[in-house]
């Protein structure tokens, strides 16, 4: 029996591919090139075309459900599963339903508050989805880690150019990270007096469950244990 020689069977099932269906194969002026081909042969050029079919078949359905996949509508999922990083999202609060100005899908970032939106406004989302590109700025926002620091930045007979002068912030309060920069997401306050610093202190601390460390000029340092850690 004689081999059939594999490369001709290629050959063919590639040049059949690249020419019209009409007129028939056997009429175009190139088929006298595969003249020299056995039955043998071109039994195998046609399974060959067939397998090929099949295989591009598969790959056209493929395609197609990638196409669908991109323009069909996302499925809203449980708001807890959004991610809290700082990012946005669009979130649906049914109760803003009813009322002619609250809209049941708003534009929603987690922070310290919760989900609000970018004017601060509170939110309770219960599903979402994620925003088209171009997305918006992140806020920045990430869990308070470090150490809250009460820090003296003025004291009793403070002098400007040599001369007595009265300051009206003595101390300053900040979240300072464990890389020892300052939280720039959460503000930076100024007081007068030591009592109103450790208030808004021990409220961080309370709500972060973060050491209070308190600084003087003179570099003496008061450490506040935190709170049972929060979860």
């Amino acid at each position: 029996m004689k081999k059939i020689r594999e490369d001709r069977v290629i050959a063919m099932a590639d040049w059949l591919e690249t020419i019209p269906t009409d007129p028939p194969f056997y009429k175009h002026p190139d088929w006298e090139n595969f003249l020299d081909l056995s039955d043998a042969e071109i039994s195998a050029c046609e399974d060959l075309m067939r397998v090929r079919a099949a295989g591009a078949e598969s790959e056209a359905a493929k395609l197609r459900a990638e196409l669908d996949h991109r323009h069909a509508a996302p499925k809203p999922q449980p708001i807890d599963t959004a991610l809290k990083n700082g990012g946005w999202i669009l979130g649906h609060v049914p109760k803003n339903a009813p009322y002619p100005y609250n809209h049941p899908w708003v534009i929603l970032t987690w922070g310290d508050e919760g989900w609000a939106e970018d004017d601060g406004g509170q939110h309770e989302p219960i599903e979402w989805l994620p925003l088209p590109d171009p997305q918006p700025t992140p806020t920045g926002w990430a869990p308070a880690s470090g150490i809250i620091k009460i820090a003296e930045i003025t004291g009793k007979g403070w002098k400007i150019n040599g001369q007595p002068a009265e300051v009206p912030w003595r101390w300053e309060v900040y979240i300072e990270k464990p890389d020892g920069s300052i939280d720039d997401y959460r503000e930076l306050w100024h007081y007068a007096t030591i009592d109103q610093a450790q208030a808004r202190a021990i409220k961080w601390r309370d709500k972060f469950g973060l050491p209070v460390v308190t600084v003087s000029l003179d570099q003496k340092v008061v450490a506040m244990l935190p709170p049972v850690t929060r979860q």
